[in-house]
């Protein structure tokens, strides 16, 4: 989505959704708040997804980001090769 401020065109920040472990649990991290907890990895990337398609219908680039077993964060969402539809707007 493009975003117009005082007829400068300015991009919308992706929207991040990270799963993290904390005290044996697992978690969501959006925006520095935390949701869960959830009782396993899987479970938390499944219940981040709707939450970071709910961020794209606003308009924002969304994804969730999850530690694989390098103990990296990687994509979990969108899948890699999915297209995301492409929005634009103009002032007026």
């Amino acid at each position: 989505m493009t975003v117009w401020l005082f007829g400068e065109r300015m991009a919308m920040a992706k929207a991040v959704f990270l799963v993290l472990a904390s005290q044996d649990r697992w978690w969501i991290d959006f925006d520095g708040a935390a949701t869960g907890p959830f009782p396993s990895r899987a479970a938390a990337i499944v219940a981040a997804i709707p939450m970071a398609q709910q961020a794209e219908k606003s308009g924002r680039t969304a994804e969730v980001l999850a530690p694989g077993d390098d103990k990296r964060h990687h994509v979990a969402w969108p899948p890699h090769g999915s297209r995301r539809r492409l929005e634009s707007s103009s002032p007026g």
